[in-house]
């Protein structure tokens, strides 16, 4: 999957990318979120050649890839437990000033071999409504640098002081950051962001000046260049 000119040849990749798009239905439909309109990523000139049924060439720009029914096709409305099941904080309130961690910019850049934690400054506390409502807290983890040959997984957590606890399926997850070896050892430089805005809320911890980040590796190694807190308005 991860070497581009035979990815198709192995029997997930249709079940991957059909799941893939299923998701975007349910973002679109579901959840009746707010589509892109950016015209650099709709503009008509952003296209791609595919073979249809009669094996003749035809052009399809990915403006037309976000209406299915001009693709032909919809997904069944099934019952999606998970929307509203996610775990719950099993301890909240972490007192920072009782962590003896140092601040982000003391340990970046670093290269990622053991679990490692850091304090990370919030650039604005105890946020209105309103301000919530207009904009998403996010984590943003710069300067990922890796080598393409490798497969890289790491997990990012936030106000888990105990590294031996941290579990993907725990509240204080805030995800993972994957690359699938692509059969070359080229270095790339990379940046993931994490919303957050949720996560502190469970954590009672939206209010808090600082909060603790630990990354922790699953597989590979990379180097993390840097790490900021910002605010992305919503769509």
């Amino acid at each position: 999957m991860g070497v581009l000119y035979a990815a198709d040849r192995d029997l997930i990749f249709y079940v991957h990318h059909a799941n893939v798009d299923r998701m975007w239905y349910i973002y679109d439909n579901v959840l009746k979120r707010k589509n892109i309109e950016d015209p650099d990523w709709l503009r008509l000139n952003s296209s791609f050649i595919f073979l249809n049924e009669t094996t003749r060439p035809i052009r399809v720009t990915v403006k037309d890839s976000t209406n299915l029914a001009k693709l032909g096709y919809t997904y069944p409305d099934l019952p999606l437990s998970w929307l509203d099941c996610k775990p719950k904080a099993d301890r909240k309130g972490l007192n920072l000033t009782k962590v003896s961690v140092p601040k982000a910019s003391e340990v970046l850049p670093i290269k990622l071999e053991k679990p490692i934690s850091f304090v990370v400054e919030q650039p604005k506390k105890s946020r209105g409504g309103q301000e919530k409502a207009e904009a998403e807290e996010v984590l943003k983890i710069k300067g990922i640098e890796f080598d393409k040959g490798e497969t890289v997984v790491f997990d990012v957590f936030v106000n888990e002081d105990h590294t031996s606890k941290c579990n993907p399926c725990k509240a204080k997850s805030l995800g993972s950051f994957h690359i699938l070896a692509h059969g070359h050892g080229k270095k790339s430089t990379t940046s993931r962001s994490f919303t957050i805005s949720g996560v502190l809320e469970e954590l009672e911890a939206d209010d808090f000046d600082s909060i603790l980040v630990t990354l922790v590796p699953r597989r590979g190694v990379v180097t993390i260049g840097g790490i900021e807190i910002t605010f992305v308005p919503k769509p």
